[in-house]
């Protein structure tokens, strides 16, 4: 179909009489099955990876806003570590934190939340088979939209069209020692 906008919606609506004059109970059911609508559109597959990665983004930055007003009104902390759950996601692997909660994981844990959620996405990818070998020396491993440096970012490309860095589905032995790294 063809995108229309809200305001040709509202004009549609305006111009079809049964919208005119409508019971309780008829406004009723058109809110429930719009509410329906959402929920479905919400848990559906996206159609390309990069509105998957748009979805996650904003909906994490509507949880964020959330944990911050909690956090004010209630004096809670919360740590939250996210990363991509498909090779293909475009989403790059994160933390959040409300209040000093990170230096918990510093103090206590002797642990970085860059090293925890790096062990996140390690765990993720030994879930699912699936290294990236090839790697560029010099060149920081980290999700390719937090690469700052143009030149890292111009080598990956190149060598992602190459094929000289890839993804690969591991072993079962493979799986195992990647495993073993974790602990």
């Amino acid at each position: 179909g063809e995108k229309v906008t809200l305001q040709q919606i509202r004009g549609l609506a305006k111009a079809d009489p049964k919208y005119q004059v409508m019971t309780q109970d008829e406004k009723d059911e058109l809110l429930c099955t719009l509410t329906k609508y959402r929920a479905l559109k919400n848990m559906s597959v996206h159609a390309t990876n990069s509105a998957a990665a748009c979805d996650a983004q904003t909906t994490l930055e509507h949880i964020f806003k959330i944990l911050d007003g909690l956090a004010l009104h209630t004096r809670i902390y919360v740590c939250l570590f996210a990363t991509c759950g498909h090779v293909y996601d475009l989403s790059q692997p994160f933390w959040y934190r409300t209040n000093n909660v990170m230096d918990f994981w510093e103090d206590v844990m002797d642990l970085e939340p860059d090293e925890i959620v790096h062990k996140l996405e390690q765990w993720v990818c030994e879930k699912h088979g699936i290294d990236l070998l090839g790697w560029l020396d010099g060149v920081p491993f980290q999700s390719p939209h937090a690469i700052i440096n143009a030149e890292h970012l111009w080598s990956l490309r190149d060598a992602l069209k190459a094929g000289t860095c890839h993804w690969a589905y591991m072993s079962r032995q493979k799986c195992l020692e990647y495993h073993d790294q974790l602990k």
